[in-house]
């Protein structure tokens, strides 16, 4: 926590959130809520009603900042711009009966509330005033000031609250509409819960302070005043979210909680609770007052409900106070009675003054009411006895029928219903994964609703079923069904979360066209941040729940689903993490109001390099406000032509001067080194020099990408050249109109790729919703396998992409690692014919635990001649394995020839980390080809005595399809393979593990 001068600013990184009286009752349990969501709490108290011991739980969280003021007197200078305001500060300052209290009271409502109004002003802040039902009671004094607000203490506080409150929304109500601030109004009755005061004034606490205290209940007058109670949790809920609601700006919300309930009924729910005798006791009344009119109708529109009962909620309030209260049931009876149609307010407009009603004289209870409540001793007449037949002169058959009732309606019933709203739950819930699934998150949200009304449901039949599981001495099945169904409701309350979140998200994609008249707005992303983070919240309660469960004593048919269900709640918890980065950084990534350019530089992987593939084109891609600005397509010739005419002479990588004799760099070489980040600076560098353009990042994408997206969205006809373009012959076309006919200074390739680019483009971005997903996913398998290379330097994502393995960088693992790096110096397309696969044996032949390795690597070139675009094969193959591994000999082997001795030509070296095995041949159409590396592994990745434990990091070269490789591991002498990860074939002493190399994978071995 911060209680100094600190300068509070808007943050990039969270929502800066200013409250006022954050340290009272309601303010501490908002700030808490606040900060579990993420934002920034600024707290301004002076304490005259709030407590320090309210805040103590978060004062070390190093988002809360306490500044203690008095907001009727200025806003610190230190508080500079904020981005939301909850202004809640004299909420319960009116409960107290000393002068100076109603005064602040006051003064809080009007110069206090204008200062906030003035912050929120010039820092473009949206702003909530919290204010009472209270608003809709009041009177006006006829007679002289010393009795203004009424003739009695409790009128005078009541009153000069309500008219507190009036004129601080009046106040509200001018700033809106003449200076346009984004504002609203929440509207809240008497708000009870942990931390409350129980001296506050209010009905409730009294009964409370009474009940714990082992005193008797006093009701005065007749009990029949009405009130309207609201747990503070569902306050909390109701302020939150009427502030981050979309379109809340210049409304009022009235939040009433449920029915009004009479101090009657609310004495004898508390004496319900207590753990001794308690009885309520009636006195006459103290003051003469008018009696309290309510009038209240709960907002629409809000999506907004109270979740605690009023019983439910005094339970929680009575066991923080550490009461120890009965729990049998009880439900107080209700006065019937017809009401008035009630009124609400839902929009800040100026309010007409209504006269104050006429002073009635409570009533007087008629006696046969009073007996509906409390018991009464009976009159003669009604206590007369009748006689009794005897038991066993009963029917047989009325016997039977009178159990067989009770049978269906206390046990078959409710397990019917239980067992049907589960299913009906677990089907909605189904339907809902499958709507989010394809982005209908409208339909998600729905479903999710829905099944969350049916999990609870079925979790009150479910209790109703208690005596059964206890008669029969299952008291434990009843609590794992229990946790069953709780995990349910917290999935189904993640879901309708996500899929909260997920509609702006899916938006986005139409805001992005160049075409649309939207804008992405950091209230958008606010909004999904919100929610994904409860969805998560709830993930982890699931979670958290799951664990407690006794899977293995549950029916078959439950193991598997929820074995399955606790392998994806991780899953998806990560789905979630991840997809709130990418929203976080959307406004960025897409220009904000800057502008962003990004280069991309289309690999060809049919002429293998160390990142993907030759660089035969490149696109520049801008944005502006959240949308494409433009793209443009051209050939890297073009650029690279400029730096020949510039005279730029970096020399060129040693392989591509000998092998293909260019003495210096240009862009289409520049992607040689294995880590991608590398060659994404050397890209730009000398573009700089080209043109001297400058882009805020790099992605690298090849041929495969655009077969998976062409099977998303079907072929395309590009009428100007009459062809039909298919994932199938994509790259024969592409080929055919960049290379087969070309001729110097041809623009025919850049033509014929602007023209797909463009057909692509305009169809990807009228995809139907069902076919996005498909499109979305496509793109994540190409990020996973390589297909796409990302460098965004300074981009909040870098560290997320790196841990995804989306950057390209060289693996930092500390374990053993290898990565095969080819490169066709040959200038032509001959990987495109070319079949690679690698095995890998690693064995202890020392004493010492170190750890010898023989890698062989098979080529074989399935071409028939060397007809265009293939031929001979001219590989430049770099091995990357942990550093300071020593080599002891290298051969090589064509086709039946005798292998040879390379040792001494293999080039020892070093990159990223690493050490290096290089060497170059050449491969004829119809050929095999074998390289064998024999090394051992340095002494940090050893099995010495202690070491049970050996980990492999195999690297996939980018713009490859999946090459074979088979791990073979020899167990050590006087050690025991205790598991492997994936599973390892096992026979006798050697263990082994054949894939293909789709993406990067990590082996495993645990010894003992």
């Amino acid at each position: 926590m911060n209680e100094t001068t600190e300068v509070i600013k808007k943050s990039a990184l969270a929502p800066t959130v200013l409250v006022s009286g954050g340290a009272g009752f309601v303010g501490s349990h908002l700030i808490e809520a606040l900060l579990v969501k993420g934002a920034r709490v600024v707290v301004l108290d002076n304490f005259s009603t709030g407590q320090r011991s309210f805040v103590k739980s978060v004062s070390e969280n190093p988002n809360f900042t306490l500044i203690e003021c008095n907001i009727n007197e200025g806003i610190p200078d230190s508080v500079k711009e904020v981005d939301y305001v909850f202004h809640i500060a004299a909420l319960e300052s009116y409960v107290y009966s000393e002068g100076e209290i109603n005064l602040d009271t006051l003064l809080t409502n009007t110069v206090g509330t204008k200062n906030l109004l003035d912050l929120a002003k010039r820092s473009g802040a949206k702003f909530l005033l919290v204010s009472s039902i209270d608003v809709y009671q009041g009177m006006i004094s006829s007679e002289d000031l010393s009795h203004y607000f009424g003739e009695s203490i409790t009128e005078e506080r009541r009153y000069s609250y309500s008219e507190a409150k009036r004129f601080s929304e009046a106040l509200v109500w001018e700033y809106y509409k003449r200076h346009k601030i984004d504002a609203r109004i929440v509207r809240l009755p008497e708000v009870y819960g942990p931390r409350m005061d129980f001296t506050s004034g209010n009905e409730l606490g009294r009964f409370l302070k009474s009940l714990i205290n082992h005193e008797d209940l006093v009701v005065f007058g007749d009990g029949l005043e009405k009130n309207y109670y609201m747990y503070v949790s569902d306050a909390v809920n109701g302020l939150m979210k009427a502030l981050f609601l979309e379109d809340s700006s210049g409304k009022v919300f009235t939040l009433s909680g449920g029915e009004p309930v009479t101090v009657l009924e609310l004495a004898y729910l508390v004496k319900s609770l207590g753990n001794k005798e308690t009885n309520v006791v009636f006195k006459p009344q103290t003051e003469k007052t008018r009696p309290k009119e309510v009038k209240v109708v709960t907002s629409e529109g809000l999506k907004w409900s109270a979740k605690t009962t009023l019983k439910e909620g005094v339970s929680k309030t009575l066991r923080w106070y550490g009461y120890e209260f009965n729990t049998n049931q009880f439900k107080p009876m209700k006065f019937l009675k017809k009401e008035e149609e009630p009124t609400g307010i839902t929009s800040i407009k100026p309010e007409a003054p209504q006269p104050a009603p006429a002073p009635v004289p409570p009533p007087i209870l008629p006696e046969t009411t009073i007996h509906t409540l409390a018991p009464v001793a009976k009159s003669p007449e009604v206590s007369k006895k009748k006689e009794k037949k005897p038991f066993l002169k009963l029917p047989l058959v009325g016997i039977v029928a009178t159990f067989l009732v009770a049978f269906v309606i206390f046990a078959l019933l409710p397990l019917l219903l239980t067992v049907g709203y589960a299913n009906k739950g677990y089907s909605n819930l189904m339907g809902a994964k499958e709507s989010a699934r394809v982005l209908d998150f409208q339909a998600s949200e729905n479903l999710s609703t829905k099944a969350l009304s049916d999990f609870r449901h079925a979790e009150r039949s479910l209790y109703k079923l208690g005596w059964v599981f206890v008669l029969s001495g299952k008291e434990q099945d009843l609590i794992t069904y229990a946790k069953l169904i709780k995990i349910s409701q917290y999935a189904s309350s993640a879901v309708v979360s996500a899929s909260q979140g997920g509609k702006p998200l899916s938006g986005f994609w139409d805001n992005i066209k160049p075409t649309s008249n939207k804008e992405i707005t950091q209230e958008d992303v606010d909004k999904i941040l919100l929610n994904l983070t409860t969805a998560g919240e709830n993930l982890e309660r699931a979670e958290a729940e799951l664990k407690e469960v006794e899977i293995n004593s549950l029916p078959a048919k439950f193991r598997t689903k929820l074995s399955e269900l606790s392998q994806e709640l991780p899953k998806t918890q990560e789905t979630l993490a991840t997809t709130k980065l990418f929203a976080e950084a959307i406004p960025d990534l897409l220009g904000g109001v800057d502008g962003k350019k990004y280069l991309i530089l289309l690999q060809n992987p049919n002429e293998l390099r160390g990142t993907g593939g030759f660089i035969g084109s490149y696109a520049v891609v801008s944005f502006e406000n959240s949308k494409i600005k433009e793209i443009t397509i051209d050939d890297i010739y073009n650029v690279d032509g400029l730096l020949d005419l510039n005279g730029t002479s970096i020399p060129s990588y040693e392989p591509f001067a000998t092998l293909l004799k260019q003495p210096y760099l240009r862009i289409r070489d520049a992607n040689y080194k294995a880590d991608f980040a590398e060659s994404a600076k050397e890209v730009l560098r000398l573009f700089e020099l080209a043109n001297g353009a400058e882009f805020d990042g790099v992605i690298a994408l090849d041929i495969y990408v655009v077969e998976s997206l062409l099977k998303t969205s079907g072929p395309l006809y590009l009428t100007a050249y009459n062809e039909e373009i298919t994932s199938e012959n994509v790259y024969e076309r592409a080929q055919y109109h960049s290379e087969a006919l070309y001729t110097e200074g041809s623009s025919q390739k850049k033509d014929f790729l602007t023209v797909l680019g463009s057909k692509l483009l305009e169809t990807v971005f009228s995809l139907p919703k069902e076919k996005v997903s498909a499109f979305a996913g496509e793109l994540l398998t190409d990020l996973n396998e390589k297909h796409i290379l990302v460098y965004l330097p300074g981009s909040k994502l870098t560290l997320l992409m790196e841990q995804e393995n989306w950057t390209g960088t060289v693996n930092e693992t500390k374990g053993d690692f290898l990565y095969i790096v080819d490169s066709n110096l040959g200038a032509n397309k001959a990987n495109y014919f070319v079949k690679e696969s690698a095995k890998y044996e690693v064995k202890n032949t020392y004493r010492d635990g170190s750890l010898e390795v023989m890698l062989t690597v098979l080529y074989e070139h399935t071409g028939k001649d060397s007809a265009w675009p293939g031929g001979p094969y001219t590989d430049y193959v770099r091995v990357l394995v942990p550093d300071e591994s020593f080599l002891h000999k290298a051969e090589s082997k064509l086709g039946e020839e005798e292998a040879l001795d390379i040792t001494k030509s293999v080039k020892i070296g070093g990159e990223s980390g690493r050490r290096t095995f290089e060497t170059s041949f050449i491969l004829q159409p119809t050929q095999k080809f074998v390289l064998t590396f024999n090394y051992t592994l340095p002494s940090s990745i050893s099995l010495n005595k202690g070491d049970n434990f050996y980990s492999l990091y195999w690297q996939k070269q980018p713009g490859t399809t999946g090459m074979p490789v088979t791990v073979v591991f020899s167990k050590p002498f006087g050690q025991e393979v205790v598991s492997t990860a994936p599973v390892f074939e096992k026979a006798g002493d050697i263990f082994a593990h054949s894939s293909t190399l789709y993406s990067d994978t990590n082996y495993t071995i645990t010894l003992k």
